[in-house]
């Protein structure tokens, strides 16, 4: 169900498809070539004068009124039916490549409706598997807890020292963590399904609390990104050029008509002046090219269309990435108070076993497990700032702040 929901709503699929209908029009283009063509030109002159001839033949007693040569105003229409011979070649190997253009479209399309399914496919076990996973650190946690809660027992029983306790402590912290990130994953491997179906998200079940300034919630901070990221701007404005294609290719269905003026000089004769000009206007139109040109606007609206697509791809993406990196910062700042509690029960369980050393009720052993055990904690503990540190770099970066911007929450 899940492939076929992303088969049907998958924006990089619609963008094959668009590609393909854009090679289609090429090839109707192209082999509308092969027939004639009906041309209609001509226009219409306003001249200075009329051009009156008059002869004087020499006969006494015939006289030969002037007459017009030509009116004032002229006008003309050709009628052009032409059908290409030897530009037929050039044509048959338009015809050829762009045939060949859409079997690579539809090659295309079909590899990226294979591709589609086998990402959803993996998608999804990774989304069944998180969710397994999630159990089985609530599992863990649990046992952690009720290994905890008998460890207390047995150390008001006298039965277990309290560093034993500590220890115990220092358990339930780990399970603690390893299921906080668990639950982290499963809402990213979530959303990247729902991203893939065409779903509406589902918000998170817990976010950050610390983000201060950076941003107030993952709805608002996919919104910035929407409107920040210099990659949505760039394929936005894609977007606006191709559909100003589809008005320039409209355009072509026009006549071309220009206003001319001209001036002659030549020398005068009974049929011609020394100096005429005139003003005008001129006509060209294609009146039938078998759907040449209108196939242009069907390519341009296919262009349009895969510029929208895209920009969702472009857009699903941003927001996936987005709450990729608000999944991050927030299991970072989980860690980050995770690991300061470890490193506060580690430094507890390090000074218990240094008294019992010191009574010669630990031996030198229990003191180098101890002393391991914080150090590690303490490690764990700068390591998780600096992941805090990084996780609000990227997700700065993911939500479109400037370069100063993201360098200021990347530092300490």
């Amino acid at each position: 169900e899940c492939i076929d929901l992303a088969l049907a709503r998958g924006a990089e699929l619609e963008l094959r498809e668009a590609n393909r209908d854009a090679a289609i029009a090429q090839r109707d283009q192209a082999q509308a070539n092969y027939l004639p063509k009906l041309k209609l030109d001509g226009g219409i002159q306003v001249w200075d004068s009329e051009q009156v001839a008059a002869f004087d033949v020499g006969i006494p007693g015939v006289d030969i009124p002037p007459f017009v040569v030509r009116k004032q105003v002229t006008w003309s229409l050709n009628i052009t039916l032409a059908q290409p011979l030897s530009g037929l070649w050039q044509v048959s190997i338009a015809d050829a490549l762009t045939s060949m253009g859409v079997d690579l479209a539809e090659l295309e399309r079909d590899a990226a409706r294979l591709d589609k399914a086998t990402t959803v496919v993996e998608a999804w076990l990774q989304n069944v598997l998180a969710r397994e996973l999630v159990e089985v650190r609530k599992t863990s946690l649990a046992q952690r807890s009720s290994d905890r809660e008998r460890a207390g027992a047995l150390v008001r029983g006298g039965v277990l020292v309290e560093a034993d306790l500590l220890r115990a402590d220092l358990g339930v912290m780990e399970a603690r963590q390893s299921l906080s990130q668990a639950e982290r994953q499963a809402s990213l491997a979530r959303a990247r399904l729902t991203q893939l179906v065409g779903e509406p998200r589902t918000a998170l079940a817990a976010g950050p609390t610390a983000h201060g300034a950076l941003v107030g919630s993952l709805a608002e901070a996919k919104t910035q990104a929407l409107v920040h990221r210099i990659e949505v701007k760039q394929v936005t404005s894609k977007v606006t050029q191709a559909e100003r294609a589809v008005d320039l290719a409209w355009s072509k269905l026009v006549p071309t008509v220009n206003l001319v003026a001209q001036a002659q000089f030549s020398r005068p004769s009974a049929f011609s002046q020394d100096a005429v000009a005139f003003v005008g206007v001129t006509f060209d139109w294609m009146a039938w090219d078998w759907g040449a040109t209108s196939k242009g606007i069907d390519e341009a609206r296919a262009h349009v269309r895969a510029a929208r697509a895209g920009l969702r791809q472009l857009e699903d993406g941003i927001q996936l990435e987005v709450e990729s990196a608000w999944v991050d910062l927030a299991a970072a700042e989980d860690q980050q108070k995770l690991a300061a509690e470890a490193a506060r029960v580690a430094g507890e369980n390090y000074a218990l076993v240094q008294k019992r050393f010191g009574a010669k009720a630990a031996t030198s052993f229990d003191l180098v497990e101890a002393e391991s055990a914080l150090t590690k904690a303490r490690l764990d503990e700068k390591l998780a700032h600096v992941n805090g540190l990084m996780a609000r770099a990227r997700l700065a970066r993911a939500i479109g702040k400037t370069a100063t911007e993201i360098a200021r929450e990347g530092t300490p």
